[in-house]
């Protein structure tokens, strides 16, 4: 039986930050910048019970119209977010903390652990994800985040799904859902999305949308 170790050394040579991601590898997500407007932000708000997030982009959208998953800025005064793509959705999430609960991120590391195919292609996801989150720091927050820690740069410089910093596959099952449901290639996160029945208008939004109505009433 081969050893993980060299399972590993032959997915790639230079991963153990998930750093140098070749060109052929990058995966084309859309980073358009498209803030979302003062009514939009009040139902992300409500969403996430947070006013601290920097959303750059709503990148999906539910039935109803209400925001699920979010593209946001890492590096600000008031957040600091190795993870990029956030899921606004509270049913999304509550879903995905059910699955987490009944072992899928024990289910999906073994899988890393033992499998190579997999685990290359895992790899190549958080080379792809610290890739993007290169692309959303200026020159002028990475002068800041220096400042701070070089520690704290190297996270947002390298690190993978959800900020991981070193090989050992998976840290949350939310964030690599989230890159999947982007549109990039992460074989966690579409394991994630084939155990979600479906993205539909559920009871929540509406429910939502008449408590929001009621307020704005």
């Amino acid at each position: 039986m081969k050893s993980r170790a060299r399972n590993i050394n032959s997915c790639s040579k230079n991963t153990d930050k998930f750093r140098k991601l070749s060109p052929e590898n990058t995966q084309e997500i859309e980073l358009e910048i498209n803030q979302p407007g003062p009514g939009e932000e009040k139902i992300i708000v409500a969403q996430l019970d947070s006013e601290i997030i920097r959303v750059l982009r709503i990148v999906k959208r539910c039935p109803a119209g209400f925001p699920q998953l979010l593209l946001l800025k890492p590096f600000s005064p008031v957040l600091i977010s190795p993870t990029i793509f956030w899921l606004s959705c509270p049913v999304l999430r509550e879903r995905i903390s059910r699955l987490e609960d009944r072992g899928l991120l024990e289910e999906l590391t073994a899988r890393y652990q033992n499998q190579q195919d997999f685990a290359c292609r895992l790899d190549k996801a958080h080379q792809a994800y610290a890739a993007l989150r290169r692309k959303l720091l200026s020159p002028g927050d990475r002068e800041e985040a220096e400042e701070i820690s070089q520690d704290l740069l190297d996270t947002l410089l390298n690190s993978g799904v959800g900020g991981i910093k070193d090989r050992g596959g998976l840290k949350c099952l939310h964030a690599h859902f989230a890159h999947y449901y982007a549109g990039s290639a992460n074989p966690a996160g579409s394991e994630v999305a084939a155990r979600l029945s479906h993205l539909f208008l559920c009871r929540y939004c509406k429910k939502f949308s008449r408590k929001l109505s009621a307020k704005e009433g």
